[in-house]
């Protein structure tokens, strides 16, 4: 008599090949992977551990899970961040979104988004840093970017046209003063170093650089007084050693 197998057909989440293609080349979610082969989200979770097949994060599977009506693709932002930033090909693009490739490669080219096989149209693309002058490409999510080819740069330009509000906030965020507070105590000083006596400004008016400091007792927090740059790099130096202090002093007078 012949045998029949009665052996159940092997369901679809034990074929690792199957689920890395339906998970990381379709991008399909782990609730869609589960609808289409009737079986639980919990299972096909566990099965990506099992064959060690690495998980989106949370932000990339709210991407795919988007309203079709939206066009995600007429988005020169998102586009420019799936196809340069991601690296994805125009026939990914086109899965995630449910249209064809041919689709997204119109709207690659009607918002301007050089191609990557076409390297000639990248120097369309090129900008000069507004800090350094370098040629960079932009990115179309960084503001920043827009303008500069760094967020160092970015940082540093912003720094050098708003020292005065930078001054402030440091006052306020490190010491817990305002401007007021700094200029009374350096007028109780006269505006000189309390060591050297040189006369010096806090505010750097008239194009002047700053040439007094804030001093402080790194231990307890305590502001000693204004400083010149010398005299604080000084103290800093020998790291408010008193010891050392009084050895330099008698070197000195050896000498």
């Amino acid at each position: 008599m012949e045998e029949i197998d009665i052996r159940e057909e092997e369901p679809l989440y034990n074929n690792k090949k199957w689920l890395y293609d339906q998970y990381i080349n379709k991008e399909k979610s782990q609730t869609e992977i589960a609808k289409e082969i009737e079986c639980s989200q919990s299972t096909i979770r566990n099965r990506l551990i099992k064959y060690d097949i690495q998980r989106r994060n949370r932000q990339e599977i709210n991407e795919i899970r988007y309203d079709c009506k939206n066009k995600p693709y007429s988005n020169k932002d998102w586009l420019y961040d799936q196809y340069w930033n991601k690296g994805k090909s125009a026939t990914k693009i086109g899965i995630l979104c449910k249209v064809s490739d041919t689709t997204i490669g119109h709207w690659l080219r009607k918002l301007g988004i050089p191609s990557r096989n076409e390297r000639y149209n990248q120097d369309k693309f090129k900008k000069i840093c507004k800090y350094c002058d370098k040629e960079y490409f932009p990115d179309g999510l960084n503001i920043n970017r827009q303008k500069y080819c760094s967020r160092k740069c970015a940082q540093r330009d912003w720094l050098e046209n708003n020292r005065g509000k930078a001054r402030i906030y440091k006052l306020k965020q490190i010491y817990n003063l305002d401007f007021e507070d700094f200029h009374n105590l350096a007028e109780k000083q006269n505006y000189k170093c309390k060591i050297c006596e040189k006369k010096g400004n806090i505010k750097g008016k008239n194009g002047e650089s700053r040439t007094l400091y804030i001093d402080h007792d790194h231990k307890t927090g305590k502001i000693r007084g204004l400083l010149c740059v010398h005299c604080n790099r000084g103290l800093g130096d020998f790291k408010d050693n008193i010891k050392t202090l009084k050895l330099a002093i008698k070197y000195l007078e050896g000498n």
